[in-house]
């Protein structure tokens, strides 16, 4: 029914991934409940993995031709139409949040994907040269307070991307036999380059 969610105030946020609606957990009241979304978008594997900023969730879009958009304190969702820079199946699997971005994790994209939440435009990062298997390549995305870190799913490497100075760095992972998918995070300090 549901791949990823996120927290929005006292509420969690379901992405609809098979369900034709967002699914809505209040925790303060236990309470769930669904918001429609057949009228804007209807198919299997639509999104995949959200993220939240100023109080509205935003959806990876997976088979979607949209970035999903529901705003927690109008009940209402939206689609930022994407169609005309992908209509790939299987785009993006994994959201997050810096600053007034959300970035997504490429799946079968070569490239990461960016919305600018404020205006609303959708914009990539590409990532060639970085990682050579493509086809379901990163299963996540996780923001720390300076870069992203994407979750290797195929990939052969952990790729993080510095957003002041748009750079990537990448740990080759090509003698590990394992796989991920998803990701969390909570780092308090660390230095580029070393441990930390």
């Amino acid at each position: 029914k549901f791949d990823g969610a996120t927290a929005v105030g006292s509420k969690v946020v379901f992405a609809p991934h098979r369900a034709d609606a967002v699914g809505v957990y209040d925790v303060a009241y236990s309470v769930f409940a669904l918001v429609d979304t057949s009228s804007h978008l209807s198919g299997d594997a639509k999104f995949s993995g959200a993220a939240a900023r100023g109080g509205v969730a935003f959806f990876a879009p997976y088979n979607a031709d949209g970035v999903g958009m529901y705003e927690v304190g109008t009940n209402r969702f939206s689609l930022v139409d994407i169609s005309a820079w992908s209509s790939k199946q299987m785009k993006f699997r994994g959201a997050a949040a810096f600053g007034n971005k959300i970035v997504f994790a490429p799946h079968c994209e070569s490239s990461v994907g960016v919305l600018d939440i404020e205006t609303k435009t959708f914009s990539s990062l590409s990532f060639a040269g970085e990682v050579s298997q493509q086809q379901h390549a990163f299963g996540g995305v996780v923001a720390t307070t300076d870069h992203a870190v994407f979750i290797p799913a195929s990939a052969k490497a952990v790729v993080a991307f510095f957003f002041e100075d748009h750079k990537m760095a990448t740990v080759n992972l090509s003698g590990l036999q394992i796989r991920f998918a998803g990701g969390a995070a909570a780092v308090v300090g660390h230095r580029r380059g070393g441990g930390g």
